[in-house]
């Protein structure tokens, strides 16, 4: 060929081939095996630094190309912030920051502010079966402190910790995997729930759980998968089923053993690769509901994408795994999914930590960036080729930030298992984030019970944005919530922290009116608003405060009174009663559907006399009587409320009446 045509053909080449995105350098720090990379601001001062576990092994301490069998002390890197070509300049600060005895095979960190001071805590995996491990920062020298002690005694072989508010009462419980006294073979081992007391103390709450051994227990996943808007439990691992444990909302769980996608465990000899290590989750086709990606499914290693084709009433559905939706090199061992819109096309795109590849399946590998293509099917996700260098690496975690600030998410790859155990941070120089987060559910209207808008209407919204990993996106939320009773109104503007798999919550305690709660309109809205601040609304949600409530006092008979003696729930019956009139007496129960204040001669009139209804209601020997009213199911009532008063005949008074207390009630749904 003349060499005319070789250089044309070459400038072609290079016209039509894909950049590479992400910029690869070495970080500092001691060259250890690393297991998981773990982004938090660990000192406070706004932008995001790095934690490293590091460990020494994978089936048992030594294995491997572990130089030995000791543990480790994990490895903390703060952000000082960026050179010329915008690379942050990274100090390692483990000495200063971290506990000195802190040595541990360390798999994972959960990240969260336990105790509720302000600050970020972290709880650590540990693997070998050794004890895990708590560490509060001290507020004042901005220093972790290890106070496992915290920790119920929890000797386990672990890969994964999760945070999360199980329990709905806005503090951030903890779950351990745990892989049993052998790696990957029987018997296997059970998750632990820990439920904190709101002051970063757990207690192990076994019966809440009910868990059930499984081998080879990789991860403990916190989410919403079935769009209840509490968080579920999701065991994966080198194991058949996934083990879904479905939350009721209060830490009381349910084991479904085949709701959800599980590796077919093709070869079930003990340490077997060509098994699940990762099942993450992340709504890949934009319909609101968590879709799923399936690591090291096939039999020829492949990964498989799995369609969540849920619907508002159909229960939870998945399709088949399917490795054809992968058109991209789809045969290395891999460790790690994580997902961020790397095109800023609005849809995620799916990260891939390799740990080998090649021909032989033990060569070092490179990591993999596969394009959503927008619609599940046949080559849903293409590789991009060269995204990242072509230097090879044996990576086992992914950390997906903005870690400079440019509005692009970054990555930093965890090394281990096979040398060299260098990490590496990836500059990514593609597209800046222009998309607002994706506000997937919010707390739906509809009533609330009186008791529960006491102890403080919980809104939740489950959230995602650009960059996902681990129930995580980097987003800030507030909740706006509106009053109405009457025409007196109020509005508040609440922070909703994240407390887990996407769900950020704040609790919401209503002021009364003049007349009370029940009837009360509480209305919200969720903004949100990712590092660049796009920002994102939610439609507004709007319930009524349901149940009864007295109010006002009786007039000549001071114990002459109303009161409910069960909830208004549409279907069932609702109970009144009066009590402490005269024996034998004969009355009216009065309803109106407004509270009023009108002097009367035996009282205070206490329901709007317009449009008000009479009964006649007589007083038995006792001088009570008891009513019970059958409420017609359906929605058609729901939310209908009514005031009611009774008047006892008094001859003694002007007008021949005596009237009780006042009782409003609105229909609760159930």
């Amino acid at each position: 060929m003349q060499p005319l045509r070789v250089l044309t053909l070459l400038s072609l080449l290079a016209a039509v081939a894909p950049a590479q995105q992400f910029l690869s350098r070495e970080l500092p720090g001691p060259v250890v095996w690393s297991e998981a990379a773990i982004p938090l601001d660990a000192d406070e001062d706004g932008d995001l630094d790095v934690l490293f576990l590091n460990a020494q092994g994978w089936q048992v301490p030594g294995d491997a190309h572990a130089p030995n069998d000791g543990p480790l002390r994990p490895t903390l890197l703060i952000n000082t912030g960026n050179d010329a070509e915008g690379y942050p300049i990274w100090v390692d600060e483990s000495a200063t920051r971290l506990p000195a005895e802190l040595l541990l095979h360390g798999k994972f960190a959960a990240v969260g502010d336990f105790d509720g001071d302000g600050h970020k805590d972290l709880a650590l995996a540990a693997a070998f079966g050794h004890q895990q491990r708590l560490l509060m920062k001290d507020p004042d020298t901005g220093a972790f402190v290890d106070e496992s002690f915290r920790l119920p005694t929890l000797v386990l072989n672990s890969n994964h910790v999760a945070a999360g508010d199980l329990d709905d009462d806005g503090d951030l419980d903890l779950v351990f995997a745990d892989a049993g006294p052998n790696s990957f073979s029987a018997p296997g081992g059970k998750p632990r729930l820990l439920i904190n007391d709101g002051t970063g103390s757990f207690t192990d709450e076994p019966e809440r759980l009910g868990a059930l051994e499984k081998i080879g227990a990789q991860n403990a996943k916190l989410i919403d998968i079935d769009g209840d808007l509490d968080l579920d439990i999701l065991v994966d691992g080198k194991s058949p089923a996934t083990h879904f444990y479905r939350n009721d909302g209060a830490a009381v769980f349910v084991l479904d053993l085949t709701s959800l996608p599980s590796s077919p465990q093709t070869n079930p000899s003990p340490g077997n690769l060509k098994s699940t290590y990762e099942i993450e989750y992340a709504d890949l086709d934009g319909d609101a509901d968590f879709d799923a990606m399936l690591m090291n499914y096939g039999f020829a290693w492949e990964d498989a994408a799995v369609h969540n084709l849920s619907t508002p009433t159909g229960g939870l559905v998945f399709g088949v795994p399917s490795h054809l939706a992968i058109a991209a090199p789809n045969n290395h061992d891999e460790n790690e999914f994580a997902f961020l819109d790397a095109d800023d096309d609005g849809d995620l795109d799916v990260l891939v930590a390799t740990l080998m590849g090649g021909a032989s399946f033990v060569l070092p590998s490179t990591e993999k960036l596969w394009l959503n293509s927008g619609s599940f099917g046949v080559g849903f996700l293409v590789d991009s080729p060269g995204a990242f260098d072509a230097a090879v690496d044996s990576t086992l975690d992914l950390a997906v930030a903005d870690f400079n600030g440019d509005g692009r998410y970054d990555v930093i790859s965890a090394q281990g298992e096979y040398t060299p155990f260098t990490n590496k941070f990836h500059l990514n120089t593609g597209a800046i984030d222009s998309r607002a987060p994706d506000i997937l559910r919010v707390t739906p209207g509809g009533t609330i019970h009186l008791e529960d808008a006491l102890d403080g209407l919980a809104i939740r919204a489950v959230i995602c944005d650009a960059a996902v990993d681990d129930g995580h996106s980097f987003v800030s939320a507030e909740a706006v919530v509106d009053t109405d009773k009457g025409g007196e109104v109020s509005q508040a503007t609440l922070a909703m922290p994240h407390v887990g798999g996407y769900v950020h919550r704040a609790a919401f305690t209503p002021t009364p009116t003049s007349t009370g709660l029940v009837g009360m309109d509480v209305s919200w809205r969720v903004e949100t608003a990712d590092p660049l601040g796009n920002l994102a609304l939610s439609a507004v949600e709007t319930a009524r405060i349901c149940g009864t409530e007295t109010y006002g006092t009786a007039g000549p008979m001071p114990g002459l009174t109303l009161d409910a003696t069960s909830d208004p729930i549409a279907g069932q019956t609702f109970g009144i009663a009066i009590n402490g009139g005269p024996p034998d007496v004969q009355g009216l129960l009065l309803a109106g559907f407004a509270r009023a204040s009108q002097p009367f001669s035996g009282g205070t009139l206490l329901i709007d006399p317009s449009g008000a209804l009479f009964f006649n209601l007589g007083l038995g020997s006792s001088g009570s009587a008891s009513l019970q009213v059958s409420i017609q199911g359906g929605p058609e009532l729901v939310g209908f409320g009514a005031v009611l008063q009774y008047a006892a005949f008094d001859a003694g008074q002007p007008q021949g009446l005596a009237l009780s207390n006042g009782l409003e009630f609105v229909i609760c749904s159930e």
